[in-house]
C-alpha cells in the first residue's frame, strides 16, 4: 500500500530546506522517528485513493502528529505510528473515493456514514476493529469544530465507546446480519490465542527448525546468496540445483555427508 524509504540519519543535513505548501504537495512525506532520530520518508500515493481524498488524509495526518517541523518541514513520528494511521484510515478513503470521489468530510450526512459502517459489516469486522477504521472520522469531527483542520465531519459519531451504543445504527446491522449485539460488541479487533494452543504452536515451529529439511534449505539458501552473483554460479545453476538435491536424497537415506 505504501513504502518507507530509510534516511541515513548523517545525511538529514543534505535534505533540501521546503515550505509547508512544497512538502504538502508532495507525496513524499518527511519523517524523524522520535525514538531513534532516524529520517524516513513515507509514500502518500496509497492505491485506489484519488487525488481529493489523498488531500484529506495529509490534513489529517499533518494533524494527528502535531504539523512540520523544522526548516526541513518533517513531521515526528514512529514508523509503527504512521503505518497505523493510513492503514486505519486507508479503509475509508477508498470507500469513499469510490462512493464520493468529489465530497468533502464537510458534505458527508450521517446516512453516508452509515453506509460506510455497513461495508464495514460487509467486510465481517469485529467491533474493535470497526472503531480503529473509524477513528478517523471521529478524529476529524473534533479537529474540524475547533478549526484544526480544514474538512471534517460535522456531526459526532457518539455510538463508538468502549462498547458500542445500544439504539445505534450498529444495533440495527447487527439485527439485520444476525449478530448478537452484545456479544459482538464485546470483540476486539484481535482476539487472544489460548495459552495451550499457542504453546501447540510453538512446539510445532521449534520442530519444524530442528529438521534436516530446514537445515539444508538454510544452507542451500545460503549459498544462494553467497556465490549468486559469481558467472560459474550463474552458467551451472541447473546442475548445482540437482547436485544439492541429490545429496539431499541420499542424506536422508544414508545420513552420511560424504
Amino acid at each position: 500500500m505504501n513504502s518507507t524509504l530509510p534516511i541515513n540519519p548523517l545525511d538529514a543535513a543534505t535534505l533540501l530546506l521546503r515550505t509547508d505548501i512544497d512538502a504538502f504537495r508532495s507525496d513524499e512525506w518527511l519523517f524523524k522517528d522520535p525514538d531513534n532520530g532516524e529520517f524516513y520518508h513515507w509514500n502518500m500515493g496509497i492505491v485506489r485513493l484519488n487525488k481529493r481524498w489523498k488531500q484529506s488524509l495529509k490534513h489529517y495526518i499533518l494533524y494527528k502528529f502535531g504539523g512540520y517541523k523544522g526548516d526541513k518541514r518533517f513531521i515526528s513520528a514512529s514508523k509503527v505510528s504512521v503505518k497505523c494511521v493510513v492503514e486505519n484510515a486507508a479503509n475509508f478513503l477508498r470507500w469513499a473515493t469510490l462512493h464520493h470521489p468529489d465530497k468533502y468530510l464537510a458534505d458527508l450526512k450521517e446516512a453516508d456514514v452509515n453506509e460506510f459502517v455497513r461495508h464495514l459489516f460487509d467486510e465481517e469486522m469485529a467491533y474493535g476493529t470497526v472503531t480503529l477504521k473509524m477513528q478517523m472520522l471521529r478524529d476529524t469531527y473534533k479537529a474540524y469544530r475547533h478549526r484544526h483542520i480544514p474538512d471534517g465531519l460535522m456531526f459526532e459519531l457518539d455510538y463508538l465507546g468502549r462498547l458500542p451504543k445500544p439504539n445505534s445504527i450498529l444495533q440495527v446491522l447487527c439485527q439485520e446480519y444476525g449478530l448478537d449485539f452484545t456479544e459482538w460488541g464485546a470483540r476486539k479487533s484481535h482476539g487472544s490465542i489460548p495459552v495451550h494452543v499457542a504453546m501447540s504452536f510453538l512446539a510445532y515451529a521449534i520442530r519444524d527448525l530442528r529438521t534436516n529439511k530446514t537445515k539444508f534449505a538454510v544452507g542451500f539458501y545460503r549459498l544462494l546468496r553467497k556465490y549468486g552473483e559469481s558467472r560459474f554460479f550463474s552458467n551451472n545453476f541447473r546442475f548445482l540445483i540437482n547436485d544439492c538435491f541429490d545429496f539431499y536424497t541420499q542424506f536422508k537415506q544414508t545420513k552420511s555427508r560424504d
